[in-house]
């Protein structure tokens, strides 16, 4: 009995030696197999786009710029973690990658990674601010630098908007990163101008309300700013064609007809302009100074009316004053995107302002940035009321709220070379460009949204011939049709596929049990039959016996 089982015993314990050589060797295969993956897979990159709208598929404009990058370039991304832009713009970089060693790519969370921010602000120059929400602002979603010059891409311009009955978004990360990189490398900065000789700030004013912070913070940005002399004062040629933006600061004078056909001509050679005016009284300080500029404001759908505009609302108006200094309430637009995202939709603060309004009779119509309450008004005979001392209501004649106080309009194309047409932005006070914005945490989201407008205004043509992204609807719209669809789906088809789905495990259930049923029927039949054959012999063995 000994000998079977000590030949059984090895070879049992020859089988478990031979099925752990085998688990080894497996495990071995499995480790080399991986390592030639990886190796093949880094000779022979490959990524396969499944988006619908192509997102990380690169066009040959992208791909020959990458591969004639000699030097590195940096790209910070100041994105949230919980913005729906940093997942696709890790996946674009991801493919920019692919193509070139030469970008150094770093993502910086501004909620989450606070002394990382602190370190791109102080080399950028970026503008950072607290909103409402309580997440983190910045004036720039990705910064492009290359040898000491930056270009600043604002969240706005990370997806352009359709507008129609549904609002559809185009993705554009791959033509504004691609244009990003090309600008730092040539070197070629965008011009700003600023107007002067109509009672302006000069560029180089500090102080509160002095141009010289707006000045500095947009030389950090790539910009080179200069002051466009008056068409009085021209001598020879005139420099306005090398503006890529005008902006007119807080003119207070009545401005020549010969500098608004300056203007009107450039316009329509598809410049840009940016006017930000306010009321401003006259020498008696009976009335307002008529600026002349309303033909110009026409070209873009706007009027400006001759008031001071009155905040109400406890929440909007600030601690001081009496209403004229206030909180506006920010509307949808590429401007507005990024301060919109971060929950900074009371973020702007205005300081003796105007109201606007659209002309009905317009060929352009234009989009509000920002309005008032409904508790507000703008107040036109506004001397009388300060010779009086009482607190400001509103009268006949008065606007009522809610007032608009900025309006951004796109005239058509001057040229079909161009990507697109004249930009206009009205704003219904000056103080918005002044120093003070960018001299504190307190205003820095008025200061974003300037410089956010001014991107939008200077956005030079990019010529790529990529070809744009398939836009994509943004918004839910329920027809009629899909509401049936939506109360069939609901109340018929999925209470009757559930009973439909119930009767299936019922029936399954009953014909288990049928066939259970059976099967222990018959094996008490065989299991009588063999103990009756057992039982009637064991007589049979006894009588024998």
């Amino acid at each position: 009995m000994t000998a079977p089982r000590d030949a059984e015993s090895k070879r049992t314990s020859r089988t478990q030696r031979a099925l752990a050589l085998a688990d080894a060797v497996g495990v071995a295969a499995a480790v080399v197999i991986a390592v030639l993956v990886n190796v093949i897979g880094a000779r022979h990159y490959r990524r396969w786009d499944v988006t619908e709208e192509g997102l990380y598929t690169l066009s040959p404009t992208t791909e020959h710029t990458l591969a004639a990058l000699r030097e590195p370039v940096e790209i910070w991304a100041l994105l949230s973690e919980s913005d729906p832009q940093t997942l696709t713009l890790r996946h674009v970089l991801a493919a920019y990658g692919s193509k070139t060693r030469q970008l150094d790519v770093h993502f910086v969370d501004p909620d989450r990674s606070p002394a990382e921010l602190f370190a791109a602000q102080q080399r950028f120059g970026i503008v950072a601010g607290k909103a409402d929400g309580g997440g983190v602002v910045t004036d720039a979603a990705i910064v492009v630098a290359h040898k000491g010059k930056r270009h600043f891409v604002t969240t706005g311009e990370l997806v352009a908007v359709e507008a129609g009955e549904e609002l559809r978004v185009r993705p554009q990360i791959e033509r504004v990163l691609t244009a990003a990189i090309r600008e730092v490398v040539s070197g070629q900065a965008v011009e700003v101008c600023f107007t002067s000789g109509h009672g302006e700030p000069e560029l180089d004013q500090g102080g509160d309300d002095g141009l010289l912070p707006l000045r500095g913070r947009l030389e950090k940005s790539n910009f080179t700013v200069r002051a466009l002399p008056a068409a009085r004062a021209l001598e020879g040629r005139d420099p306005i064609g090398e503006c890529e933006l005008v902006v007119m600061a807080g003119p207070r004078q009545r401005v020549p007809a010969r500098e608004v056909e300056r203007l009107a001509s450039y316009l329509d050679g598809g410049g840009n302009l940016l006017f930000a005016v306010g009321p401003v009284p006259d020498e008696a300080a009976r009335g307002f100074v008529e600026l002349g500029l309303d033909a110009l404001f026409a070209r873009a759908g706007v009027r400006l009316r001759h008031d001071v505009v009155f905040e109400r609302d406890a929440e909007l108006r600030a601690s001081a004053g009496q209403g004229e200094m206030f909180f506006v309430k920010l509307e949808p637009h590429p401007i507005t995107g990024a301060l919109l995202a971060a929950g900074g939709e009371h973020g702007v603060a205005m300081v003796e302002a105007s109201s606007l309004e659209k002309l009905p009779t317009a060929a352009v119509v234009p989009e509000a940035l920002f309005a008032t309450s409904r508790e507000s008004f703008g107040m036109r005979d506004v001397f009388s009321w300060a010779e009086g001392g009482l607190a400001p209501e509103p009268r006949e004649g008065d606007a009522k709220g809610p007032l608009e106080l900025a309006f951004a309009a796109e005239l058509p194309k001057a040229r079909a070379d161009r990507e697109h047409g004249s930009r206009v932005v009205v704003l219904g006070s000056a103080s918005l460009l002044h120093g003070r914005n960018w001299r504190g945490r307190e205003l820095a989201l008025s200061a974003l949204f300037v410089e956010g407008a001014i991107s939008w205004l200077a956005a030079k043509t990019v010529v790529l011939d990529s070809p744009d992204k398939k836009a994509r609807t943004s918004t839910l719209s329920i027809t009629e049709e899909a509401l049936s669809r939506v109360l069939f789906t609901v109340l018929v088809a999925l209470p009757m596929s559930s009973l439909f789905l119930g009767l299936l495990v019922r029936w399954r259930r009953s014909a288990g049990e049928v066939k259970g049923r059976r099967r222990a029927t018959k094996a008490a039949g065989a299991n009588d039959a063999a103990t009756g054959s057992t039982t009637a012999s064991e007589p049979t063995e006894a009588n024998d016996e």
